[in-house]
């Protein structure tokens, strides 16, 4: 089942804790790669995120407040092991996969 919260959404992890490299990392795009998103443009404040089926998307900076973020069946976000990244967003849809700590 996806489940869907419609209220803000504010994650905070830090790295460091764990031990060793992230296994999900391998062939993921650079959240700040504009090459990783459709149009070919990192989101801005506002925008509502979609991560593609096949896609793999390193969460590896601080994004801006987003609007959503939409995980297709296939896709994925992978939380990269960097300290202080705040995920603000109303809502996460996850049809894919969200890998975050080790």
């Amino acid at each position: 089942p996806v489940w869907m919260c419609l209220l803000t959404l504010t994650l905070t992890l830090s790295a460091g804790s764990a031990q060793g490299k992230c296994p999900w990392k391998g062939s993921a795009k650079k959240w700040d790669d504009p090459s990783a998103w459709p149009n070919n443009k990192v989101p801005k404040e506002g925008d509502k995120v979609k991560i593609a089926a096949g896609t793999s998307v390193l969460l590896n900076i601080q994004p801006p407040d987003l609007s959503s973020i939409e995980i297709e069946a296939l896709g994925e976000l992978i939380w990269d092991d960097v300290d202080g990244i705040v995920l603000r967003t109303h809502y996460i849809l996850i049809s894919g996969s969200m890998h975050i700590g080790s």
